[in-house]
């Protein structure tokens, strides 16, 4: 479940809903942040989220969709995805034996008015 800590709110659950449909249903969506952003010409926001992604075992592969993220096109209607960026985080195990691939996604997103 995911903790969401935003002031408008759409435009960071659109951003979790799209990430969830690439990451498949195995994914966990952790904390999720936006913050208002703006320059001399642009405003919009910085969103923060964290996601806890499934592996096969603790010497898999990085999914795939974390490598294309960056350049995803999001269907964001009234804003645009300025930039993207993915930190990976060591790799966890649970108590059930698991494996997890912790990632933060940053993604800048301005008005497209």
């Amino acid at each position: 479940m995911s903790q969401l800590d935003t002031r408008s709110g759409g435009t960071a659950m659109r951003l979790l809903r799209q990430l969830g449909e690439m990451f498949g249903p195995g994914a966990e969506a952790g904390l999720c942040h936006e913050r208002e952003w703006a320059s001399a010409t642009f405003s919009g926001a910085r969103h923060s989220i964290d996601y806890r992604l499934p592996l096969a075992g603790p010497d898999a592969q990085m999914p795939a969709a974390l490598a294309d993220l960056p350049d995803h096109e999001f269907c964001l209607p009234g804003d645009i995805v300025a930039d993207c960026s993915v930190a990976l985080r060591p790799r966890t195990s649970d108590a059930s034996g698991n494996w997890w691939l912790p990632v933060l996604i940053e993604i800048l997103t301005v008005k497209a008015d």
